[in-house]
């Protein structure tokens, strides 16, 4: 989360200047420029930079094959840009983890991001969780890098379903059982149940739980990517 992802951005220099030039009012747009390293191609970059991401007008480059991707008329779709910032910033980050690879590495990882798993699929949360548990047993940790990295992708590819959303807030309010009080845990209820029935968006039963964070600390729950997966998250998950 501390190095801004880079992203490769393939749009023609009219495209280019439209959507970061006269729509830099767009708070869309904003967060764009503003929490990613956009390069556009044609510009001189590294070649052995990471990059995390790709936005194109029509056609999805080669090399950008497998990395979350985001076309230009979606990029003022909250959702659309929800989604592909959550996995531009998760994919930076474990791309941080490569050069100095271990299994202690990938399971401290994994320990961050397990609950934005599990709010994309549970299937994909108990095998992933499943592959990290086995990750020592694995002769070739290098391949085994690329094999998760690439089921990461594959499980975060659809944006998340309010149902598997308002599970994980669920899961998540079990570990606060214990030491918040009868009212906390009843407004906290009734907000993952609204946002269940459409009646609240996404940031308030998280809002509220960070709130909570703040009142009884816990580290473990604090270090969880899922409450915040990109600086601005809870204002586009307003919108949500």
């Amino acid at each position: 989360m501390k190095t801004k992802p880079n992203v490769r951005v393939y749009l023609s220099a009219e495209d280019w200047n439209e959507y970061f030039g006269a729509r830099q009012d767009n708070k869309l747009i904003q967060c764009l420029s503003s929490e990613l390293n956009l390069q556009q191609v044609g510009d001189q970059f590294e070649e052995e930079i990471k990059i995390a991401g790709a936005i194109f007008a029509e056609k999805i480059a080669p090399e950008c094959s497998g990395l979350p991707t985001l076309c230009i008329t979606d990029m003022t779709d909250p959702v659309a840009l929800d989604h592909f910032m959550q996995r531009v910033f998760m994919l930076n980050e474990l791309q941080q983890y490569k050069d100095n690879l271990s299994v202690k590495s990938l399971i401290e990882f994994h320990s961050k991001y397990k609950y934005l798993f599990m709010s994309y699929s549970q299937a994909g949360y108990k095998r992933s969780g499943k592959m990290i548990a086995d990750a020592y047993k694995m002769p070739n940790l290098a391949a085994f890098f690329v094999e998760y990295c690439d089921y990461l992708l594959a499980i975060t590819s659809n944006p998340p379903k309010r149902g598997d959303q308002s599970n994980t807030l669920s899961h998540l309010q079990g570990y606060f059982k214990k030491n918040i009080s009868a009212d906390e845990k009843a407004q906290l209820t009734q907000l993952i149940d609204d946002y269940r029935h459409q009646r609240a968006n996404l940031s308030q039963p998280i809002e509220f739980m960070l709130e909570l964070l703040q009142r009884h600390p816990d580290d473990y729950l604090s270090q969880q990517r899922y409450f915040l997966p990109y600086p601005s998250a809870n204002q586009w998950r307003k919108l949500l």
